[in-house]
């Protein structure tokens, strides 16, 4: 289930009814999705779709966030990658299928320690 409020680049939220009781879960956006795998693909280099037959060498933030600018990509709203946005969904757990729930204390706005 997504608690969470706005979803990461790459997903869209659904709501469904379980048990009588709407239930908000993550569902991948194809269009964005592509764009997060070809982010992924430069930072390990390798085959890359769209950059030609030869290998490419792993690249870093900056790079990825200029390679994705000069050929056109923007983000969900409409902008260009910054460093930090490409940073984000490099580091983003959610991309590795794993969801935290209740990470921060909201009262106090400090984390919690992580269970065992």
């Amino acid at each position: 289930r997504w608690t969470g409020s706005r979803p990461p680049f790459g997903y869209n939220v659904e709501t469904s009814k379980v048990s009588g009781k709407p239930e908000r879960r993550l569902a991948i956006d194809d269009v964005e999705a592509t764009v997060v795998q070809l982010i992924f693909a430069l930072r390990l280099g390798g085959q890359v779709p769209g950059a030609g037959k030869e290998p490419v060498a792993p690249k870093g933030v900056k790079k990825i966030a200029g390679f994705l600018n000069k050929n056109g990509y923007t983000t969900r709203e409409g902008r260009r990658f910054s460093l930090g946005t490409v940073h984000k969904i490099l580091t983003n757990q959610t991309y590795a299928g794993t969801y935290i729930y209740g990470r921060m204390e909201t009262r106090t706005g400090t984390l919690r320690a992580p269970e065992k």
